[in-house]
C-alpha cells in the first residue's frame, strides 16, 4: 500500500506521519518496518523513486528540466538537479544529453 501511494503521489510533499497513517503504525515504528522491508529509509527510498521517474522523463524529452523537478515533487530545479547529479553522477542536462540521438528533440514552446 506504502509503495502504490508513493508512486502515485511522486510530485507531492509526502510526510512520514502520512505514509504512518497509512499503515496505523507510529512514526517511529513504521520508520523501523519500513527500512527493515525495503532496505532504506522512507525518505531515501522517496528521492530514489523520484530520480527514477525523473530519468524516465528526461530520456522522453517531453519536458524541460525544470518542469521535470516539479513533476517528481522537487521545489525546484537548483535542488533537483544537485541531488540527481550526486545520484546519478552527472546532471539532468548531462542524462538528457545521452539520449539526444534517440528521441526527437523538443519543440519550442508556443
Amino acid at each position: 500500500r506504502v509503495r502504490d501511494y508513493i508512486g502515485a503521489n511522486l510530485e507531492k510533499n509526502i510526510t512520514l506521519i502520512e505514509l504512518a497513517d497509512l499503515v496505523g503504525l507510529s512514526s517511529h515504528h513504521f520508520s523501523l518496518v519500513f527500512k527493515k522491508t525495503f532496505g532504506d529509509t522512507p525518505h531515501h527510498y522517496l528521492l530514489a523513486r523520484r530520480i527514477d521517474l525523473a530519468k524516465k522523463l528526461l530520456a522522453a524529452r517531453r519536458l524541460s528540466i525544470s518542469e521535470t523537478a516539479l513533476e517528481v515533487g522537487f521545489a525546484n530545479q537548483s535542488h533537483f538537479t544537485r541531488l540527481f547529479r550526486a545520484r546519478v553522477g552527472m546532471t539532468p542536462g548531462a542524462y538528457r544529453g545521452r539520449f539526444r540521438k534517440f528521441a526527437p528533440p523538443r519543440s519550442p514552446a508556443a
